[in-house]
């Protein structure tokens, strides 16, 4: 008792101390009124473009907050007025539908509803069922859970589907549970709690049996990609290019050998353009795993393959053009690609390893050149 109220008195004092000596009330010492003693420092929020920024900065008080837009040529903030939001049609979609996502021009939405997957017109509300066969076993769209947890990441929420960039098809993954065990769980929600049944395999038991097909929205016919889903393999997340060509990730049982395919929209062939082989595991490249450049004719990939995570310049057919960094260090995220510079901006642990720093390198691979210290 003694040493919490001795640690309360020199916690006073250094306050007092700090405030060059500021009289201070009981309700600032004792009941988190605010003391005005420091300022608080701005906020960057976001880029608006590449020359202004939104900054938002509380007064001493902490009680008023304004914004403002900075351009960092000049220096001058102007107040941010925050733009009227576009009007969207009124629409309605069923109470049980799951990860509405508009397409990339906005004019139509996809969604699943009971394991099936629908596309929804806004501008006439018309609704099209694109899949017909959902069921406790069967998915479309909607992930099996051990898609949701190992994979396609909770993130997801679920969600196995994807828009092309012209907004005319839809790639899905097609989940067959029906072999997988049932796994009861508990959940203690409300006065008696319930029951819930969750397709779980454990050591040994059967994956769940894994399709992706390309849905078109004007006609609603899948064309499937050119895999065996018998076969006990993976898929990570499909991607599509710039282009409009879809790749999609394949991976074995074991986990060592990760291919790239490009997918044919009319027939559903496939045409490897990547191949990689570890003798421990390969890691799916997530969710957003390449930088396109804007042409289309070539992208950047992250791999471990050399036993430190780092960037390579690759083609559109999937040929090595050249790393873009190298040694025994690990590269982050991508921030900026500059191709008019031919230059990335990205993170790194690279003269600390227990610290991300910011860099930026060339395309060709030849520069590297730390900016934070």
């Amino acid at each position: 008792m003694q040493k919490s109220i001795l640690s309360v008195l020199l916690i006073i004092i250094s306050i007092l101390t700090q405030a060059q000596k500021k009289n201070l009330s009981y309700n600032q010492v004792f009941r988190d009124a605010p003391s005005n003693i420091f300022k608080p420092l701005p906020t960057v929020i976001k880029w608006l473009d590449d020359d202004n920024y939104l900054l938002q900065q509380k007064d001493e008080a902490g009680n008023t907050t304004t914004t403002s837009v900075v351009n960092i040529k000049t220096n001058i903030a102007v107040p941010y007025v925050e733009p009227k939001p576009k009007a969207k049609t009124d629409f309605s979609i069923p109470k049980n539908a799951k990860n509405f996502t508009y397409s990339p021009d906005e004019s139509s939405a996809a969604y699943t509803l009971y394991n099936n997957l629908y596309v929804l017109n806004i501008a006439s509300q018309k609704t099209t069922q694109l899949t017909f066969d959902g069921n406790d076993s069967i998915l479309n769209g909607y992930a099996s859970w051990v898609y949701f947890e190992e994979i396609l990441a909770r993130a997801s929420k679920y969600k196995a589907f994807w828009w092309s960039p012209d907004s005319k098809q839809i790639a899905y993954m097609h989940f067959d549970d029906s072999k997988v065990p049932v796994f009861p769980l508990y959940v203690a929600t409300g006065q008696h709690g319930y029951l819930e049944n969750q397709r779980y395999p454990k050591v040994g038991d059967e994956n769940p049996k894994v399709k992706i097909g390309v849905v078109n929205i004007d006609n609603a016919k899948t064309t499937w990609a050119n895999f065996n889903e018998q076969e006990d393999q993976y898929f990570g997340t499909p991607v599509f290019t710039p282009n409009n060509q879809l790749w999609i990730q394949w991976m074995n049982r074991k986990q060592n050998n990760l291919k790239l395919y490009n997918i044919d929209f009319s027939t559903g062939a496939k045409n490897e353009i990547y191949n990689e082989q570890q003798a421990t595991w390969v890691t799916f490249y997530g969710e957003n795993p390449f930088t396109f450049l804007k042409d289309g004719k070539a992208f950047i990939l992250k791999t471990d393959k050399s036993g430190w995570s780092h960037f390579y310049l690759h083609n559109s057919n999937g040929n090595l053009i050249n790393p873009i960094t190298t040694g025994d260090f690990t590269v982050g995220n991508i921030v900026k690609l500059d191709e008019q510079n031919k230059t990335i901006y990205f993170t790194a642990r690279k003269e600390n390893s227990a610290r991300w720093d910011f860099y930026m390198a060339t395309l060709d691979g030849k520069k590297i050149q730390r900016l934070s210290f």
